[in-house]
């Protein structure tokens, strides 16, 4: 049996080492995802996926994400855009007892195969203790659920996205979540980081980087 990951744990060591900033990201767009963990009754951590809404100009389109999105000019910073677009995603409001805890490894967008001119910065939240918040999904999500942190490194839920790069046959890893679907791609990429640092994985590279298949 997996052992489970507390949310002292989450809190404890979750942020021993400086966050990797992308190089260049000052001249980039910017955008922020919120990595919002909480305790069940059991003390065990989860933490808080979506499911995106089906659309043919997005390009993480039916994807498994965190709540996030674009910077907005009057974001005051990126802490603030991951707030609002958590609370217009999913209903659930940040600023009112959650603990920020801060900031995880910066990504470079990809979409598709395209290295995208935009950097995503991944945002640590935790969750006061009570029962799990109600959440309300605008037309950008199609549904929300909670995942606790010791199943992810389970190795009996790895599995390969199959999809073609400049037309290559490629596999991209990641672990079956049943019926939400297969976790995958950046934010895959993300919660490897948090397993990682949790010590709950020895390395990361083998658990997300992608392979190339036969023809």
């Amino acid at each position: 049996m997996t052992t489970k990951i507390s949310i002292e744990q989450v809190r404890d060591h979750l942020l021993t080492r400086p966050p990797r900033a992308v190089e260049g990201a000052e001249k980039m767009r910017r955008s922020a995802v919120a990595a919002i963990f909480r305790a069940r009754e059991d003390g065990a951590a989860e933490l808080l996926f979506m499911r995106r809404a089906s659309h043919k100009k997005d390009p993480w389109s039916g994807q498994i994400s965190f709540p996030g999105g674009r910077q907005d000019p009057e974001d005051l910073d990126l802490t603030q855009t991951a707030a609002r677009e958590t609370r217009e995603e999913v209903g659930l409001d940040l600023n009112k007892g959650a603990n920020r805890l801060g900031l995880l490894d910066e990504l470079q967008a990809r979409a598709r195969g395209n290295i995208l001119p935009m950097s995503i910065q991944p945002i640590a939240f935790v969750l006061p203790k009570g029962p799990r918040p109600t959440l309300t999904h605008n037309e950008e999500v199609d549904s929300t659920f909670w995942v606790p942190l010791h199943e992810l490194p389970d190795p009996e839920l790895r599995t390969y996205v199959q999809a073609e790069r400049a037309n290559h046959p490629m596999s991209f890893p990641g672990v079956d979540l049943g019926s939400h679907g297969v976790l995958w791609g950046l934010t895959w990429m993300m919660v490897v980081e948090v397993l990682h640092r949790l010590g709950a994985i020895p390395e990361t590279q083998p658990l997300v980087l992608p392979r190339q298949r036969a023809t």
